[in-house]
């Protein structure tokens, strides 16, 4: 790339969402991982519920303390991008 961000979604973005893109996409890595299937599970929990609620379009909601932390981490971030979004570009960062 030419160091040009592109923010539309794609259309696996639009009818798949990228929740389920990022399951499918880590899944054969996962297999290869030798990693303990709670592990895994874990993993693909933290992933699953990252939006908090169904609301918000998250699979599950959080069910661990980490997946609360990771939810509210990408929360903050998304609530920042917007803030940043506000201001002009000499500004942004």
């Amino acid at each position: 790339m030419n160091g040009v961000l592109i923010t539309e979604y794609i259309d696996k973005g639009c009818l798949l969402g990228h929740i389920v893109q990022g399951l499918v996409m880590l899944e054969p890595y996962l297999c290869k991982s030798g990693f303990e299937p709670e592990f895994v599970m874990h993993f693909k929990h933290l992933i699953a519920s990252h939006h908090g609620e169904s609301e918000f379009r998250a699979a599950r909601e959080p069910a661990k303390p980490e997946t609360f932390v990771l939810h509210n981490a990408d929360n903050i971030d998304a609530k920042l991008a917007q803030c940043r979004g506000l201001l002009p570009p000499s500004e942004r960062e």
